[in-house]
C-alpha cells in the first residue's frame, strides 16, 4: 500500500469513420476526507492506494479497477463506483453539450493514482469502457483534426501553477462564423457544458461520509493545488501541436520541367 496525492482522469476516444487518429484530455482530482468544504488552494492531502480486483458489467459500460482510495477511518472512495456514478455518465452528457462532431466518439475513461513524483502508484488503474461509444451531435464537416476549442480552468493560484486547460476534440465548420471565430451560441453552449461536466464528475458528501473528489490544477512537485472554481472558453479556435504531429498525412506530388 502506497500513498498518492491526487487522481488523474483521462478521457480517450477517436473517430467513427475508421480514422486511425485518436484524441484525449485529462483532468486531475483531489481526493480528501473533510467535514467542511476543502480550501480553494493549499497542500494536497495524501490518501492510501488500496489494492482491489474489480470487474463490473453494467448496462452501458464495463469497468475494471485495481485500486480504491483510502481517506482515513471508515472513509474511502471506490473508484469503480466513481466511474459508474459520476465520470462515465457526466462525460457522455458532455459529448452532446460540447458541440462536437457526430464523427467524434468517446471510448474509455482511465483513472490513475498519482504520487508526489508525478508517477502512477504501483501501475494501478481503473478503466471504464463504453459498450456503444457516445458521440458528438454536429453533422457539419470536421475542421482539421488539430483544430479545437480550448476550455481553460480558473483557480485562485496566481501564475503557471494555477492555470490549466483541455483541448476538446476538433470543431466542425458549423461552429465557426464568417470570420473563422467560434460562434457565440456554440461558445456559450460549450461553456455551460464544461461547467456541468466538472460538477457532474465531482464527488461531494451526500448521506453519510465526508469524502470529496474535486477537480484541481496541480503540477510538479505535485504537492499543492488550486481548486477549479471557474471555466473560460474563448472564441478563437486553437491548434494542438501534439495532435498535429500525430496525424497521418497523405501527399500528392508532381515533377517540374523547364524549357
Amino acid at each position: 500500500m502506497s500513498d498518492a496525492t491526487h487522481a488523474y482522469v483521462v478521457f480517450q476516444g477517436g473517430y467513427n469513420d475508421e480514422s486511425v487518429e485518436a484524441w484525449q484530455f485529462g483532468v486531475r482530482f483531489m481526493l480528501v476526507n473533510s467535514v467542511g468544504s476543502p480550501a480553494a488552494h493549499g497542500t494536497l492531502p495524501t490518501f492510501s492506494v488500496d489494492e482491489q480486483a474489480i470487474s463490473r458489467d453494467e448496462t452501458d459500460w464495463t469497468i475494471t479497477a485495481t485500486w480504491s482510495a483510502g481517506l482515513g477511518i471508515a472513509e474511502n472512495i471506490n473508484v469503480d463506483d466513481w466511474l459508474n456514478d459520476q465520470l462515465l455518465p457526466s462525460a457522455e452528457t458532455f459529448m452532446g453539450a460540447a458541440n462536437l462532431s457526430g464523427k467524434v466518439e468517446l471510448r474509455t475513461i482511465k483513472v490513475s493514482p498519482i504520487n508526489a513524483s508525478g508517477l502512477v502508484v504501483e501501475d494501478r488503474t481503473a478503466i471504464g469502457t463504453y459498450k456503444t461509444p457516445p458521440t458528438g451531435i454536429r453533422s457539419d464537416h470536421l475542421l482539421p483534426l488539430q483544430t479545437s476549442a480550448v476550455v481553460s480552468w480558473v483557480t485562485p493560484v496566481i501564475g503557471r501553477r494555477g492555470r490549466g486547460r483541455i483541448y476538446l476534440p476538433p470543431a466542425t465548420t458549423g461552429e465557426v462564423d464568417g470570420d473563422g471565430l467560434y460562434l457565440d451560441t456554440r461558445q456559450a453552449g460549450t461553456l455551460d457544458g464544461a461547467v456541468a461536466f466538472l460538477e457532474g464528475c465531482a464527488i461531494t458528501p451526500t448521506g453519510g461520509g465526508n469524502h470529496w473528489a474535486l477537480p484541481i490544477v496541480t503540477g510538479s512537485p505535485w504537492t499543492s493545488y488550486g481548486l477549479i472554481g471557474g471555466v473560460r472558453v474563448g472564441n478563437v479556435l486553437d491548434t494542438q501541436r501534439r495532435r498535429r504531429r500525430q496525424l497521418v498525412e497523405t501527399y500528392v506530388s508532381a515533377g517540374v520541367t523547364y524549357g
